[in-house]
């Protein structure tokens, strides 16, 4: 788990993954599991430079906290990638970026808010429990994790109110 993007290192989930909805950061729709049609085959889009000119700044606020290199990491050392998977198996590798950026997205909260809240030794334990999982393990955790932060993170919120 990474907090800086490292997106040369990344198969492009961000922009394949996802839903997009016009109206929240994007200019026009786009279905979960298919490519932006402004991604170019190199995995890199070709209108980066003019996203928020052109109405995606969502793409630009996007984070995937880590989530697309690592899963990235994990697919090429399987010899996968996504363009090159039909179906089923391509579906479990989006979603796996998907339940990884949830998890890590979740982290991320339950840091910013950790220090705030007195929650500093329940982060630690989680991202320990994270580092102790294998990619096997982390898949399939993943979510269930992601929904403990994120009620810790509400809990934190609610005791600060």
């Amino acid at each position: 788990m990474s907090s800086i993007e490292q997106c040369d290192r990344c198969q492009a989930f961000c922009c394949v993954a996802p839903y997009y909805h016009p109206g929240i950061g994007f200019a026009e729709e786009k279905p979960a599991h298919h490519a932006c049609r402004h991604l170019a085959p190199t995995h890199r889009c070709v209108q980066y430079t003019e996203l928020h000119e052109r109405g995606f700044p969502g793409c630009l606020d996007y984070r995937c906290h880590g989530a697309g290199p690592e899963v990235s990491a994990e697919a090429w050392a399987a010899g996968l990638e996504w363009h090159r998977l039909e179906g089923p198996p391509r579906a479990a590798l989006l979603e796996r970026f998907l339940e990884r950026q949830t998890l890590y997205s979740a982290v991320a909260e339950l840091g910013s808010l950790a220090p705030k809240a007195g929650l500093e030794r329940e982060l630690q334990a989680a991202l320990r429990r994270i580092a102790a999982l294998s990619a096997d393990e982390l898949a399939h955790e993943a979510l269930t994790l992601a929904m403990e932060l994120r009620m810790l993170c509400w809990q934190a919120q609610e005791g600060a109110e």
